[in-house]
């Protein structure tokens, strides 16, 4: 079983089906199963020698473990997340066989599914509970002897910063338990069954995530939606079905491909249901809507010839509202396309801008919207929504008005 990864026999899985974002470790963001904008048509990485200075910096640090040549080689590219999860198990039995374990049967059976035609997320979590302590037991001799040292995996970590992240997978067959989708969405039948697969300190926490299709008044928001149930994190530790680690959610990003269409105009509207402090039952009274609208900005022109220049005047505008506070830049000059910029102003409380230019013929306006608060959402939605409505908000926009010649 080939643990190395060897990129020469991969057709660049790692760069489509992963998603990345970002940061520190990535220059731009990408979703899961979309290709990489550095994947040569040959699979090959087109910056591969200079991922560093590039700011892929994860690139260098991820490691199939030969998963990605393996799958390539068996007709079983579909499978290749599951199969990565399973070679990385297989380095860690590994490394604790040369550290002397007994692992021998577990070794057996990793390599057993990683030859499987169609290994699935059930029997990968199946392996990883058994091979666990094992490999704790290895890792607790090994750190024994450092001073100091403590096992903080499955601690409890309330009131700490503690990112998560990870895959929305397809749930598998029987991998979301009854009762815990009965708990979450009652009795009604879901369209689509996902789970997050998030990883932190140590431990891997699945997710389960339903599409269900709207009812009654809510059927004017759109035709599903997507219903998640955390665990209450307030409730003693030890009390069963507190959340893993007493964590709680105050940040999230979503990023799912080919689900969902381009939305010009309209909302996305969250519905949140609090627990009872300190008790761990929802209070379905206390639920809030909170609406993000996405519209599209616009931004127009005029100039009217003033001695050598012109006075610029306009109007920015959102889904036809005035957009107040948006910050519109004049760029001008005697040349259609040689235009500088001349300076910025802010727009009224009308929608309207005006700028005094002192020379130019040609003009031309880029207008900068922020992401900002959206009131006039709540009562356009309200008799959907059928809950109080909290934090409207709308999208922010870059726009450019068409060049036009002072008159």
């Amino acid at each position: 079983m080939e643990l190395t990864a060897d990129c020469t026999r991969c057709v660049g899985l790692c760069c489509v089906v992963l998603p990345f974002s970002r940061s520190a470790d990535f220059a731009f963001d990408k979703p899961a199963g979309t290709r990489c904008r550095h994947l040569a048509t040959d699979a090959s990485c087109g910056i591969h020698d200079r991922l560093h200075e590039s700011g892929m910096r994860g690139c260098v640090a991820y490691d199939c473990f030969g998963a990605g040549q393996s799958v390539t080689e068996t007709d079983r590219i579909p499978h290749f997340l599951v199969v990565e999860q399973v070679h990385e198990i297989a380095w860690y039995l590994a490394d604790a066989t040369d550290r002397g374990a007994d692992v021998a049967s577990l070794v057996a059976e990793t390599e057993l599914l990683a030859a499987s035609p169609s290994p699935s997320q059930p029997d990968v979590d199946d392996l990883r509970s058994r091979v666990a302590p094992a490999l704790r037991a290895v890792a607790e001799a090994a750190r024994s002897t450092y001073e100091g040292w403590r096992d903080l995996a499955g601690a409890d970590l309330a009131g700490a910063d503690l990112p998560l992240q990870g895959q929305l997978l397809v749930a598998a067959p029987g991998q979301v338990p009854a009762a815990s989708q009965a708990a979450c969405i009652g009795t009604t039948a879901p369209l689509a069954t996902w789970i997050m697969i998030l990883s932190a300190a140590g431990q891997t926490l699945p997710v389960p995530t339903y599409l269900v299709a709207t009812s009654g008044a809510q059927t004017a928001l759109g035709p599903a939606y997507i219903q998640v149930c955390l665990p209450p994190p307030d409730v003693p530790a030890g009390t069963p079905g507190r959340a893993t680690f007493g964590a709680k959610l105050y940040s999230a990003e979503l990023s799912i491909a080919g689900v969902f269409g381009t939305v010009p105009v309209g909302a996305w509207v969250s519905f949140w249901t609090p627990y009872n402090p300190g008790v761990g039952t929802a209070n379905i009274a206390g639920t809030v809507a909170s609406p993000a609208a996405i519209a599209p900005g616009a931004v127009t022109l005029a100039a009217k010839r003033k001695a050598k220049g012109a006075a610029v005047t306009g109007r920015v505008t959102q889904a036809g509202q005035a957009r107040a506070g948006a910050t519109v830049t004049i760029f001008g000059g005697a040349k259609a396309n040689k235009l500088k910029r001349l300076g910025r102003v802010t727009v009224r409380a009308n929608g309207s801008y005006a700028f005094a230019a002192k020379t130019g013929t040609f003009f031309r306006a880029t207008a900068v919207g922020a992401p900002g608060a959206a009131a006039p959402l709540c009562a356009q939605l309200g008799p959907a929504l059928g809950v109080p409505c909290v934090n409207p908000t709308v999208n922010g926009f870059t726009v450019q008005s068409r060049v036009v010649r002072k008159r």
